[in-house]
């Protein structure tokens, strides 16, 4: 398997520290590299990281964890033309424990990684992150279903099903118009964005997908793109009416690759037009 990149850390003593103290682990991160140099396993990397107990804040024990990563490889597979032959870097992580949870509550990270491939070549990647663990409401149930349904009927909001996937609750708007072309929304569609709005708001603890989809269309346009950026006005409407920020709401384009109904005809291409709204269950 390829998730989580990080694995064992944290790692803690089997005894009581106190501020300041520090001790080391084993651990090593394992990258997905299938999309960069076609290789089917992961690509892992070992490491020792140094724990310093940093002491209390907010009622999270706050943790620094420091581990540079360094690794020399052999040919991964016959079939690969590129591949990494030495990777290095390090992380400089701040993790804020949970001990009634006995879990991470959030963490910010420092990295950087770079690798050199076998054709001298240099893949640096250098950056910040940041998480944090949420708490959700179950979503895909027929209760759910129904009670999601009920209030579409009788909003009478148009053109919108609302069925469970794997994914969680997806409400799906059929026909969605923007203007000619492009990803400017309709005052129309604003106001029934506004009626789903209320519906969504009755999950304040699931982050939400918003899947762009097209009908095909040989007008020159880039189905993909258009998909995306139908996807993001819609995203970017949402987080302005307040029902989530920025870092729980989340897009993604499917151009015509997913038809719902012929595209043959007038009314299986309004079907194929569509916006898919999901409360996210994982």
């Amino acid at each position: 398997y390829f998730m989580p990149v990080v694995r064992d850390c944290p790692v803690f003593p089997d005894r009581e520290v106190s501020p300041g103290e520090c001790w080391t682990y084993e651990g090593h991160e394992a990258h997905d590299m299938r999309q960069i140099f076609g290789l089917n396993e992961p690509f892992k990397v070992p490491f020792t990281a140094t724990y310093t107990y940093l002491g209390m804040e907010d009622n999270f024990h706050v943790i620094s964890v420091r581990y540079d990563l360094y690794t020399e490889t052999q040919r991964q597979s016959m079939y690969v033309y590129e591949y990494p032959v030495e990777m290095a870097g390090f992380s400089d992580q701040t993790v804020y424990f949970d001990n009634e949870k006995g879990i991470i509550d959030h963490y910010t990270e420092n990295f950087r990684i770079y690798y050199t491939t076998n054709l001298g070549q240099i893949l640096d990647f250098k950056g910040t992150a940041h998480a944090e663990t949420d708490e959700f409401t179950r979503v895909n149930t027929e209760e759910h279903l129904n009670s999601v349904q009920k209030k579409v009927d009788e909003m009478g909001i148009e053109n919108v099903t609302v069925k469970q996937d794997e994914k969680g609750l997806t409400l799906s708007i059929e026909n969605i118009k923007f203007k000619a072309e492009s990803a400017e929304l309709m005052e129309s569609e604003k106001m029934k964005l506004d009626q789903i709005a209320l519906i969504l708001q009755a999950y304040p603890d699931n982050d939400i997908l918003i899947s762009g989809h097209t009908a095909y269309a040989n007008n020159g346009v880039d189905p993909q793109l258009l998909s995306e950026k139908r996807a993001e006005a819609v995203a970017e409407y949402l987080i302005k009416l307040g029902v989530k920020d920025v870092y729980h709401i989340f897009v993604k384009g499917f151009g015509a690759t997913r038809p719902v109904a012929p595209n043959t005809t007038e009314k299986g291409k309004a079907k194929n037009r569509r916006v898919e709204i999901t409360i996210l269950d994982k």
